[in-house]
């Protein structure tokens, strides 16, 4: 609201961003909290061209480093960044062949930038953007993967209000911990922005037991992610069990487990649970379960400890079923996409996660792993509302 004033006194309108940046003398240290500019519209062009005026003529050195845009999972768009000294403009050109339809990008740029006077922004800058989408129908069954359509009885808008009350999170690349726009939501809970996207379709697959995977496959897919490595069976074996999907379980587990090399994957030492000692145990977290966001490493070990996850086999198998009896086989909630598992239309009070782009971004491992297996059989559920 500050920077709305600010501007408002200023009087300026800069046409395709109406924004400016304002720098400060450079004895003043920059805020740490980035400046977040709340999307405008729910989705841009695919060639869409930023403008973005200063109110100094700034040092072009390292522009390239200072201003960036991300997709969801944290790579660089291949955009060209170009600077108008007559009109103290950084022009950021789209990627030779466009953003891609139905993504999220974030436009970042860094209070590394200076003036020619050496003064720096008074934060960093983040600008969400979503491509929009063509309406391309329903997706037809092709090969191993089959589609099916499940309506609810509730319109998007109405479903954003609802899941704006659950407390999200907005975690881009350098900010993980933002707070999201009613824009921000409705841009990933829209499954229309991925009914057609290669990857993020992927977070509509049912992740019940499929045949076809083998634990040699597995241990494959497996080699090089730390203290998963040689884990297959383990993992295959625990997925019959618990009717889970074996790809989704490697794609979770390497995500939450940082390749198998994060401190609560590897073993973690508790001796206090709940604020009282108890017999010092090493314990093991391979999917970040009961590892909230305030306190991760000390709530995701004593989660492990209570669970007696005293082995890494012990945390495979337990948090397999964890998953398979609290999310995708539950009883009552039956969330057995990601999507679901996020949004859970039906009772939005039982997410498995508070980052609006976490269904998004397994999506991405769980094309990549079953991209390999091409005996599985795929089914995936689009959500439809009304």
């Amino acid at each position: 609201m500050k920077n709305k004033i600010i501007l408002n006194k200023l009087n300026l309108c800069l046409g395709i961003m109406c924004c400016l940046f304002i720098f400060i003398p450079n004895t003043v240290i920059a805020a740490t909290n980035p400046t977040q500019w709340e999307q405008k519209t729910v989705n841009v062009n695919s060639d869409k061209v930023w403008k973005i005026k200063f109110n100094q003529d700034i040092n072009v050195d390292n522009l390239d480093k200072g201003v960036k845009v991300y997709n969801p999972v944290g790579i660089s768009a291949d955009v060209k960044i170009s600077y108008d000294s007559i009109n103290n403009t950084i022009i950021v050109q789209p990627p030779v062949v466009g953003y891609l339809p139905g993504q999220t990008y974030s436009l970042q740029i860094s209070d590394t930038i200076r003036s020619l006077n050496s003064n720096q922004l008074k934060a960093p800058i983040i600008k969400s953007f979503t491509i929009a989408v063509p309406d391309n129908g329903q997706l037809k069954d092709e090969g191993n993967k089959k589609y099916v359509y499940k309506s609810y009885d509730i319109t998007l808008d109405e479903m954003v209000g609802v899941q704006s009350k659950q407390a999200p999170i907005n975690s881009i690349s350098n900010y993980p911990a933002l707070i999201p726009s009613d824009i921000d939501i409705r841009n990933y809970l829209n499954p229309k922005n991925y009914e057609y996207h290669d990857y993020a379709v992927y977070q509509f697959l049912t992740l019940n037991y499929v045949e076809g995977i083998t634990a040699e496959e597995l241990d494959s897919t497996l080699t090089g992610q730390g203290i998963l490595e040689g884990q297959g069976k383990t993992i295959l074996d625990a997925c019959k069990q618990y009717d889970v999907n074996p790809a989704y379980i490697i794609a979770h587990a390497i995500l939450e487990s940082g390749h198998g090399k994060s401190q609560l994957a590897t073993g973690y030492p508790v001796c206090i649970v709940a604020g009282k000692a108890v017999p010092s145990k090493i314990t093991y977290n391979m999917f970040g379960i009961g590892a909230w966001d305030i306190n991760p490493l000390k709530l995701g070990s004593e989660k492990a400890y209570n669970e007696k996850w005293f082995t890494p086999e012990a945390a495979i198998a337990g948090g397999i079923k964890w998953i398979s009896t609290g999310y995708i086989n539950n009883t009552i909630y039956k969330q057995n996409t990601l999507y679901k598992m996020k949004w859970n239309p039906t009772t939005p009070s039982h997410q498995y996660a508070t980052d609006i782009a976490w269904a998004y971004k397994q999506s991405y491992s769980i094309k990549a792993i079953l991209d390999k297996y091409t005996n599985a059989k795929l089914t995936f559920e689009m959500p439809e509302y009304k």
